[in-house]
């Protein structure tokens, strides 16, 4: 990241230069009047604007110290006084002069005993590395090590704590893993002064942490750095990076709304700083968050809403990036032609040489999704090979399960469904495993949410009752005045006041004392809830994950059986267990974990058996949906009868692919009644055919289910089909009938 801790003379304040001026003007010559007419030339040096008067009067107070120095010889003023120089020249723009006195003066002040300039030498030489050069950080970083010894030496802790931060973010640039020991050292050291702005020490603890996958304690230290930035009143471009790396956090844990939030904060802060790259990458990193919630709308007007100056710097990554996020958008929203013009810019940045790494197989994926789409499977295949091929040198694991997904994918479109199924198992085997660790991870951040918030209300409540103790003793004062004035009457009414208020300040301790206990019980109820719904979002997520691999079962056996009846059967059997499997999938999807809205889930059931049966416009399907709510053990049977009904309907109502109609609605016929009527204006069924007693499964899975829904079953041809359920509402939430079932 890296922290922007400059030079020492940069610390010194208007009230601190007042102060050295008072001092300098008692002081006699000799060393301390030397440090106090050098510290007085950097407060003039390091003054924002860098106006050429100021520059003059660092010259005045340089002078007077060669002045004195001819007197005194010492090697340490010499020293510390090129040093000075060094910053003057840095300021003025001579950036190589500069660097050439901080090392003469690093030799000069070698021969003193002076370990507090040498450090301050040291640590100023080490700004002249880029940190991002693999060679010049070890230079850097060896520079700064030493400069803390020194300042450790010297017993000057502010500035030892100030060069451990600076070494923490430079482990941190290395990945090296001293990192967190060195930044807690310098936290220590920070507390041993009071020093209280520490918030660039925390965020460089969350940071490391985030690196560590350690979600827990990062989000720790980022509110930490947050909390101390808001505290400090801290309105600096840091704020842009905190919020930025909590948006990060939210992110990986699939917390997109949370990670909105912050990631919105930061980008106020970046336009409030004109931060052109931190208002790209944020940006970016909004408009691919609302892909996570499936809003490609809003990732477009996130990514057009931007001002036109920071869209884009220039370099390949970035447009990487972007060009990456509005393919995504257009593809997600069957914007074909869009979709081509950013696949061939992102073939284009391959061919050009200019990336490599996860930005080369992100690329290559994205073209095999746009193949993909437009059903163009040998290309889809060539350049998925591509990115396998890439994702295996760089070890990337999200690549990896989104290789194994599109393979999957890309198998079942060429009838290859042996491969289809292995890479089907590998893919659900990595989710399922990554899902389990962002669980840990989710539990980890809401302890440490959970925490911050206990201690935070734990504050106000101490706020409080100091506030009401204040205000106590301003009111003893007032009776004692009134005292003095009216002895008698005063005194009897002072014990009377004393009493009152004394019983008052009972009553409210007690009822605080309630209320507290009233409010850990209600968090600790909301933390156990919140833990059921996690268990039981995971459990129909398992059992949505169990129905849709028996799907895929059932789906590889069929390409095996040549038996016409037998293969009819089987893909009767899917459509029945993907009815089930819909519903599982809804309750993991939605905040309610226990009832499906009927009105979504009919029409995307009755979407599926239109795909499956691939009647096209042939047959139009009517909706008079009432919208309605139905606990699990309700919908279950529900949606069967309706696969079956459809599933019959589509099949047998209209031969010789006739155009036809059916039409399904579910209305309110009374109080918690309700009528759920499938009808088609096809052949009706023969003369013949009872319907319950017909023989048919179908017939008899229906009848049977409606009376699991305590409800009534009817049959009509005339002359199309006319299925009729009566049944009553049950509005108690009953215990899912998945709890019976055995997972393994």
């Amino acid at each position: 990241m890296l922290i922007n801790i400059s030079s020492f003379g940069q610390n010194i304040t208007r009230h601190g230069a007042d102060s050295m001026m008072m001092a300098l003007n008692k002081s006699k010559p000799g060393s301390d009047r030397i440090n106090l007419l050098l510290k007085l030339a950097q407060f003039h040096i390091f003054k924002p604007g860098e106006k050429q008067i100021d520059f003059d009067s660092a010259i005045v107070f340089i002078n007077e110290v060669k002045a004195l120095n001819r007197t005194l010889n010492s090697a340490a003023a010499h020293g510390y006084q090129i040093l000075t120089e060094s910053y003057l020249a840095r300021e003025k723009g001579h950036k190589e002069a500069a660097k050439n006195m901080v090392v003469k003066a690093i030799t000069i002040l070698e021969t003193g005993d002076n370990k507090d300039y040498l450090g301050q030498a040291c640590y100023e030489l080490s700004m002249y590395y880029d940190y991002r050069d693999p060679q010049e950080i070890s230079k850097k970083i060896s520079l700064v090590e030493r400069s803390i010894d020194l300042f450790r030496q010297a017993g000057d802790l502010e500035r030892r704590a100030q060069s451990l931060e600076m070494l923490g973010d430079l482990y941190t640039q290395k990945l090296d893993d001293r990192q967190i020991p060195v930044l807690k050292e310098a936290l220590a050291a920070y507390d041993s002064i009071k020093h209280r702005e520490l918030q660039g020490v925390y965020v460089l603890l969350g940071t490391s942490y985030l690196y560590r996958s350690d979600y827990g304690q990062s989000l720790f230290y980022l509110l930490k750095a947050l909390r101390t930035a808001q505290t400090l009143g801290d309105t600096s471009i840091r704020l842009c990076q905190i919020n930025n790396l909590l948006g990060q956090l939210y992110t990986n844990i699939d917390k997109w709304e949370t990670a909105l939030k912050y990631l919105n904060d930061g980008l106020n802060v970046a336009k409030k700083y004109n931060d052109n790259y931190s208002i790209f990458i944020l940006t970016i990193t909004i408009a691919t968050t609302y892909l996570s919630l499936e809003k490609p709308d809003q990732t477009l007007k996130t990514l057009t809403a931007a001002p036109q100056q920071y869209s884009l710097s220039g370099s390949a990554i970035e447009k990487a990036i972007l060009y990456g996020a509005y393919f995504r958008a257009h593809l997600k929203l069957d914007h074909h032609r869009e979709a081509q013009l950013y696949c061939d810019s992102l073939f284009r940045l391959i061919n050009e040489k200019t990336i490599d790494g996860v930005r080369v197989s992100n690329i290559y994926r994205h073209m095999t999704n746009y193949y993909f789409f437009e059903q163009q499977y040998a290309k889809a295949r060539y350049y998925l090979t591509k990115s396998i091929l890439s994702n295996s040198k760089i070890n990337y694991e999200a690549g990896h399960i989104q290789n194994l997904r599109l393979s999957y994918k890309l198998d079942s479109a060429q009838g290859n469904y042996r491969s289809a199924f292995d890479h089907l198992i590998l893919y659900k085997a990595k989710t399922d495993s990554m899902s389990s660790q962002k669980t840990v991870r989710q539990f980890q951040v809401l302890g440490v949410e959970h925490e911050v918030g206990m201690k935070e209300d734990s504050i106000k409540l101490k706020n409080k009752d100091i506030l009401l103790l204040k205000q106590d003793n301003i009111l003893q004062k007032t009776n004692l005045r009134q005292s003095n004035l009216i002895k008698d009457v005063t005194i009897a009414a002072t014990i009377l006041a004393f009493i009152f208020i004394g019983l008052l300040y009972r009553q409210y301790k007690q009822k605080q004392k309630n209320n507290l206990t009233i409010t850990k019980k209600n968090e600790l109820l909301q933390h156990y809830l919140t833990e059921k719904e996690w268990l039981l979002k995971e459990i129909h997520h398992r059992v949505k994950n169990n129905l849709q691999i028996v799907m895929s079962l059932l789906n590889s056996q069929s390409a095996y059986i040549e038996n016409e009846p037998a293969l009819t059967a089987i893909h009767d059997s899917q459509h029945r267990v993907h009815a089930m499997s819909l519903i599982h999938q809804k309750l993991y999807n939605t905040e309610n974990v226990s009832t499906i809205d009927m009105s979504s889930y009919i029409r995307e059931l009755v979407s599926y058996l239109n795909d499956s049966f691939n009647t096209g416009q042939r047959i139009r399907f009517e909706y008079n949906i009432t919208p309605l709510e139905l606990d699990v053990s309700q919908a279950v049977p529900l949606g069967l009868i309706l696969n079956e009904a459809i599933t019959n309907s589509i099949k047998y109502a209209f031969p010789d692919n006739r155009d036809g109609i059916i039409n399904i609605s579910l209305t309110n016929t009374a109080a918690n009644h309700y009528l759920l009527n499938i009808a088609d204006n096809g052949v009706g069924m023969p003369a013949h055919f009872t319907g319950k007693k017909s023989g048919s499964l179908g017939m008899s899975l229906m009848a049977g289910l409606s009376e699991d829904l305590d409800g009534s079953f009817t049959m009509e041809s005339n002359p199309g089909t006319i299925i009729k359920i009566s049944f009553v509402h049950d509005q108690v939430v009953k215990r899912p009938y998945i709890f019976a079932t055995s997972f393994a």
